[in-house]
């Protein structure tokens, strides 16, 4: 999992992506990919436990969340993390190797899909629609990698 300080309402120059999915290992080569391939920088939580202590402490610019979590499903996770005021705006993204998804749900809250498994450059183009180009600031300041782990 990425290490990172926890910080109270803490802003940094770059776009911060929450990514939420109970595979390990997809989540973390995700996170390697944003930080290889994108001035974006990643963070991972297993679960949607992890994702809501998470999101107490950082704002994220993005989230994105697997359907099928353990205990809670993608739409519920939305919901809670968009019931908070700091989140209530924050573009999110459904990602989901299942075809039998709630289209309604998913619909009524406009939440955009990525089907599993996607193309890198399909990801890319929906990182750069949400949280635009990067500045020049945030292609001159990579984010910090390493850090206290996360409480």
């Amino acid at each position: 999992m990425q290490n990172i300080s926890p910080l109270d309402e803490t802003t940094y120059p770059w776009k911060l992506i929450l990514i939420v999915d109970d595979d390990e290992d997809f989540g973390t080569d995700l996170v390697q990919v944003i930080h290889s391939e994108t001035p974006y920088h990643a963070i991972y939580a297993r679960d949607a436990f992890e994702a809501l202590r998470i999101t107490r402490h950082l704002q994220c610019d993005l989230l994105l969340l697997d359907y099928l979590l353990p205990g809670i499903d993608g739409i519920d996770l939305y919901d809670l993390l968009h019931s908070q005021p700091s989140m209530a705006s924050t573009p999110t993204i459904l990602m989901s190797a299942s075809t039998r998804l709630p289209q309604r749900a998913i619909e009524q809250r406009t939440i955009p899909r990525l089907n599993k498994p996607f193309e890198l450059d399909d990801l890319f183009d929906a990182l750069r629609q949400f949280l635009g180009e990067p500045t020049p600031q945030q292609m001159s300041q990579p984010p910090a990698r390493e850090g206290p782990a996360f409480p």
